[in-house]
């Protein structure tokens, strides 16, 4: 069975040859390798040659498709799709690495049990330390489909090995522009429509969080914005689907008012801007707190933009002892 392992690749000379190696030295022969350089300005596509050309049995499976202008990660995600030939596939992120039997025992569940989608689990590298990314084990297909909706749990695309066809049948791709919040608008629905989904409890995945410039580490409100949108068009993709899933993105779109606020007084946005704090404060409709994690409470309670900024910064230095504290054990 073939499977397409897709790859965007924008600005990570430092990383791309790990990725790559961890690619190519797959366990697994039956592989197809769909790059996308989305007009990087580095030597991310240089070093990726470099790679390729140690891998000469690798080669004639290897694509590199250019954008002739930089269109961001969403539609670099839309090209590797469109370009894939693959009855699977598994996104990897050119920062990040996979262990090189993952394509194989995916595959060995997958054939076992005919799964549309298998989930496995990743290590995440932080400058803390090493700790396990996972969705709870023995999970019913509707319970994660609700967590991730919800946000509680992560929608990371790279957590799936997925059936091509569901992507095609019910043309699931990611709206161009919304290159923070598009593995939350397409996740759930490949959950959605996948009918046997399997999880693989072994680490498989390498999840990098220790660059300070990627697009996950950084804050902005047009990044903000972009998960507002992807909020926005899931909510119309379950809007006649059952209530439990219309319910997971009320609650979804209360979390991200809140974490727009916790953003805003953390320092990353403007703070001078009381006027869109206290506009997103007003966005809150107060009988929803059912499901909103504890940690967000304090912020719908405290209407004083100081003490909000003194909660949330107290919460962030509290946060980061604990885990130094926790490494020391």
């Amino acid at each position: 069975m073939l499977v397409s392992i897709c790859v965007p690749v924008y600005g990570v000379e430092k990383y791309i040859e790990r990725c790559a190696v961890s690619l190519f030295e797959q366990t697994y022969g039956n592989i197809e390798f769909v790059f996308v350089n989305d007009c990087t300005q580095d030597a991310s596509i240089d070093i990726l040659y470099s790679v390729i050309s140690r891998y000469p049995e690798r080669e004639k499976d290897i694509k590199i498709i250019v954008h002739n202008k930089n269109r961001g990660l969403a539609a670099a995600r839309n090209t590797a799709l469109s370009h894939s030939s693959g009855k699977y596939i598994l996104w990897v992120d050119s920062d990040d690495y996979i262990e090189k039997d993952a394509v194989e025992l995916l595959l060995d569940i997958q054939r076992k049990n005919c799964s549309d989608i298998v989930i496995f689990n990743a290590k995440l590298h932080s400058r803390y330390g090493y700790s396990t990314l996972c969705y709870p084990s023995n999970i019913s297909k509707d319970e994660l489909l609700y967590g991730i909706i919800s946000r509680k749990y992560r929608p990371h695309i790279w957590f799936f090995l997925i059936n091509k066809e569901i992507y095609n049948k019910y043309n699931i791709r990611v709206t161009e522009g919304i290159d923070n919040g598009e593995d939350y608008l397409t996740t759930p629905q490949l959950l959605y429509y996948a009918k046997i989904v399997t999880m693989l409890n072994r680490e498989l995945y390498n999840y990098d969080d220790t660059r300070q410039d990627s697009l996950s580490g950084t804050f902005s409100f047009k990044r903000d914005n972009q998960e507002w949108e992807a909020t926005l068009l899931l909510e119309q993709f379950f809007s006649d689907k059952e209530e439990q899933y219309r319910k997971a993105v009320n609650i979804a779109k209360i979390s991200r008012v809140l974490n727009t606020i916790k953003n805003i007084c953390n320092g990353y946005g403007n703070k001078q801007d009381f006027e869109r704090y206290n506009a997103i404060k007003k966005m809150i409709p107060h009988q929803c707190y059912k499901g909103i994690p504890m940690k967000y409470i304090p912020l719908i309670i405290i209407n004083d933009f100081r003490l909000a900024c003194l909660y949330v910064k107290g919460a962030v230095y509290v946060k980061k002892i604990m885990t130094i504290f926790s490494k020391l054990r």
